[in-house]
């Protein structure tokens, strides 16, 4: 399911934003990535920090798809 739904926004999103949203998640992870190397934070921590980035980034990605998406179908 997670899968199919990052196929759907690829094709209903342009591919320049959709890349930006995935060059920010990337950045974020690598960022949090480094506190749990250098022991700041713990796995635990670590994976929900990873998975709020993911969720958080998908919604925006979602929200902005969907407006849009109503913005360009005419009434």
């Amino acid at each position: 399911m997670y899968i199919s739904r990052k196929v759907k926004i690829h094709q209903s999103y342009p591919k320049i934003q959709y890349s930006n949203s995935k060059i920010i998640e990337k950045a974020l992870v690598s960022r949090i990535s480094k506190y749990f190397e250098m022991n700041l934070i713990s796995n635990t921590q670590f994976r929900f920090l990873k998975g709020a980035i993911e969720s958080v980034i998908t919604m925006i990605t979602d929200v902005y798809c969907s407006s849009k998406n109503n913005e360009s179908t005419p009434v």
